[in-house]
């Protein structure tokens, strides 16, 4: 039995979350009708799909930041100016948004809630974005007449792992994302005998994510009593990482190692120093390493370092 004042406190934020998330609806059904006067069938993922497809009983039940939307790489700019037209804009700390980043930067209109990311892949690999794309895609008809498609019930679990824990590297960071995980949870129960787990696991264990697989599903076993695929490893390497979360030293240690290979990352290396062809990127390495030293050999930046590592749990 919940107490009386907490019950009013979740009903106000459930009926906060209900009248945005229907501006957002209305969003998503102006930009999908943008689009189709364009020709263009966009898909709809994430929270964008959710909205349509009804995945979660009651549509305030979902909180979203943002309407993921994938067009065609080619048509992308094209969508932009169009949105343009119908009152959409660039805020200003995106104006110098990262053109090679998998999605353009994020649109807002004035009278809506939400900004809308327009991605031009999925996630930030073309191999895994070929694979996922290549699954199965529904249609679905949108209320004001608009058309737009979904991924596969398959696609839509990989993605919500991969987002997760690769693109936002919530499985090397050593945490755990509740909105994420339990939005897995309500997918592997909306499209239940539509999955094929079998082939889940084959598709990350192809790439290299077979321990991110095994341990993702421990932990919605655990914390929701979610699917699993029962095996001696999966329960000792998942018992092993959710245990691990509770060792705030083990975790900022592995932040620390994420933030460091992220430091030397051969792209930030390339932007941040301009390197040129006949430059050596290990001569720039190890200046970047002689920089770090000097920076951090200051108490001051050491304690910010601690401050931002702590803040991370």
């Amino acid at each position: 039995m919940l107490d009386p004042q907490l019950k009013e406190y979740l009903t106000a934020i459930y009926q906060l979350n209900l009248s945005r998330n229907n501006i957002l609806l209305q969003q998503l059904n102006e930009i999908v009708l943008v689009c189709n006067h364009l020709g263009i069938e966009p898909i709809l993922i994430k929270g964008a799909a959710s909205l349509v497809e009804n995945i979660y009983i009651h549509l305030g039940a979902r909180f979203m930041i943002d309407l993921d939307i994938l067009v065609p790489d080619t048509r992308l700019n094209e969508v932009v100016n169009e949105l343009i037209k119908c009152g959409y804009f660039i805020p200003e700390k995106f104006q110098h948004h990262n053109d090679n980043l998998h999605h353009a930067a994020p649109m807002c209109k004035s009278g809506g809630v939400g900004s809308v990311e327009l991605h031009r892949r999925i996630t930030e690999s073309q191999n895994l974005d070929d694979e996922l794309i290549n699954f199965t895609t529904s249609i679905v008809n949108l209320s004001n007449g608009g058309q737009a498609r979904l991924l596969s019930p398959n696609a839509q679990i990989l993605h919500n792992i991969l987002h997760s824990e690769i693109h936002h590297q919530y499985y090397y960071l050593y945490s755990l994302n509740l909105r994420q995980l339990h939005h897995f949870i309500i997918l592997s129960h909306y499209y239940n005998d539509k999955i094929n787990w079998q082939h889940i696991q084959y598709f990350m264990k192809q790439h290299n994510y077979q321990n991110i697989l095994d341990c993702y599903l421990y932990s919605a076993y655990q914390l929701f009593n979610g699917p699993i695929l029962v095996s001696p490893k999966l329960l000792t390497r998942g018992h092993f990482w959710l245990a691990s979360l509770d060792n705030s030293y083990l975790r900022r240690f592995f932040k620390f190692y994420v933030l460091l290979k992220k430091s030397f990352n051969t792209n930030n290396l390339k932007n941040r120093y301009l390197i040129t062809e006949q430059q050596s990127l290990w001569k720039i390495r190890i200046k970047h390493l002689m920089y770090l030293l000097k920076r951090y050999s200051n108490a001051k930046n050491r304690q910010r370092m601690r401050s931002i590592l702590i803040q991370m749990d």
